[in-house]
């Protein structure tokens, strides 16, 4: 069962990449996304599952990895997809909403950084899904403006 959370936790092993796992976490997320893009509520479904199931992972890996390790990068997944909710799939959306997502997953602007500091995790997950939600916000804003 180990094998399955550490899978899970580092976002279908993405996390073991050396350089920039953050940023290969996301773009894991991005492959979740591209299976699940037909419809939102099977995309709402699939972070639900994946939010649950990364908490669980988490959770029971907490000996082995301390904290938000950098190879935990199952909020990356689940913060991606949250940034692409609801959006139009096109190469703008999901460009916009990726580099977006890591902008404000590095710079976490306020309550982001707050919900970091949350020791559980929770904290781990949540900011993740606080920097998709300004993500998808400032891609809707972007995108109101071109038109």
């Amino acid at each position: 069962m180990k094998a399955l959370y550490r899978f899970i936790a580092t976002g279908f092993l993405s996390g073991y990449i050396p350089v920039a796992p953050g940023t290969a976490g996301s773009i894991a997320g991005l492959g979740v996304y591209w299976l699940a893009h037909a419809d939102s509520a099977f995309q709402l479904i699939a972070l639900a599952i994946l939010f649950t199931a990364g908490m669980k992972s988490i959770s029971e890996l907490e000996a082995e990895f301390r904290g938000d390790d950098r190879r935990i990068v199952v909020d990356e997944v689940c913060g991606v997809m949250v940034a692409l909710l609801f959006l139009p799939y096109s190469f703008f959306y999901i460009a916009s909403a990726f580099v977006f997502f890591r902008v404000f997953d590095i710079l976490k602007p306020f309550p982001i950084r707050v919900l970091e500091k949350l020791r559980s995790p929770w904290g781990i997950m949540l900011d993740d899904i606080a920097a998709g939600i300004y993500a998808n916000i400032a891609v809707r804003v972007i995108a109101g403006f071109i038109r």
